[in-house]
């Protein structure tokens, strides 16, 4: 909205100057709602990368997620065949210690995010 707000009175008081053709007050209006513009479009696209961030961390979690129950699942199940198999030179982990593929939190789970972010918010500050 502030942009679009911005924009439209940064256009009327261009068409005022120049329709008048005399400077005044009007001129560093002018200016100062293009400056407030060119700062909200900055911060709607500093919000929109911070979007883009989540969704990618969030991807990253539900992958590490998937993982780590695989490795769960893959425990478990060598756990069980130790122990149906008797072997007596290993001593099998009961499966009831090991943790559970539902015991797996997103909470716990470390993904290294965004790698580009700081780039792009550089690339934006440099433009803005």
């Amino acid at each position: 909205m502030s942009v679009l707000f911005d924009t439209f009175v940064l256009e009327y008081c261009s068409k005022t100057v120049l329709e008048q053709a005399r400077p005044g007050m009007m001129v560093m209006f002018a200016f100062e709602f293009a400056v407030l513009a060119i700062t909200s479009l900055s911060t709607l696209i500093r919000y929109l990368i911070s979007l883009r961030e989540i969704l990618i961390i969030r991807q990253q979690t539900q992958v590490k997620i998937a993982e780590r129950r695989a490795e769960i699942r893959a425990a478990r199940a060598a756990a069980q065949r130790l122990t149906e198999a008797g072997n007596s030179d290993q001593t099998p982990m009961p499966v009831a210690d090991l943790p559970r593929e539902e015991d797996v939190d997103g909470t716990d789970i470390e993904v290294p995010g965004w790698e580009e972010k700081g780039r792009w918010t550089f690339v934006l500050d440099l433009v803005t």
